[in-house]
């Protein structure tokens, strides 16, 4: 009955994912609006983040890589890096294999994944989650991770539909699945980028 359960979760929540993200891409007018993005320095300083210390030949998943501008941010930085982007919406997977043509997108969601990567990245991908999937999701990303799944999230949401969780809560859940992690804290308003090292 629990695997019953979270699949019909997992299943609203992606077509929930679906929905919002096709609406920002149809009314948006540069590539980082359509994920949702204020700005692209502040999506390239969340990459900034995320990417410390992954080197070339290092395996990479970025999973909800949109329009895949981390890849691109990766390639900008002369890091060549074995890299994967999924995302459950077709549209941006798409653009992303013509923008990026040397990059591997695929249209899938992190519960398809079978094979292990050194670093799984996420970035903004949680926004809008229920937070069963979200816990469910994070332990799923840092099964697959060889060294240490990273991502960013926004703490303390006010918006409607947003993940709503606290820094107590995500510490607390976090530690349990990796008690050597990580938080960084103050480069933006509300954000935070969480470390999950295997060791």
């Amino acid at each position: 009955m629990k695997t019953l359960r979270f699949n019909a979760l997992k299943m609203l929540n992606e077509q929930r994912q679906q929905r919002i993200y096709r609406s920002m891409h149809k009314s948006a007018s540069t590539p980082y609006e359509s994920v949702g993005w204020i700005s692209k320095e502040r999506q390239n300083l969340r990459f900034e983040k995320l990417i410390v210390g992954i080197a070339d030949k290092d395996s990479v998943l970025d999973f909800g890589c949109g329009l895949g501008a981390m890849f691109g941010y990766l390639r900008e930085l002369n890091i060549e890096c074995e890299y994967t982007g999924i995302d459950i919406v077709a549209e941006f997977v798409k653009k992303s294999k013509k923008t990026h043509v040397c990059g591997n997108f695929y249209t899938a969601s992190i519960f398809d994944v079978t094979d292990c990567f050194d670093y799984v990245l996420s970035s903004g991908v949680y926004a809008f989650y229920k937070k069963d999937i979200f816990f469910e999701s994070v332990q799923r990303c840092f099964l697959l991770s060889n060294k240490e799944y990273r991502f960013n999230i926004l703490i303390d949401a006010c918006g409607d539909g947003y993940l709503k969780i606290d820094k107590r809560e995500l510490e607390e859940f976090v530690l349990k699945i990796s008690p050597n992690a990580s938080f960084e804290y103050g480069y933006l308003e509300n954000d935070i980028t969480v470390f999950m090292p295997k060791l």
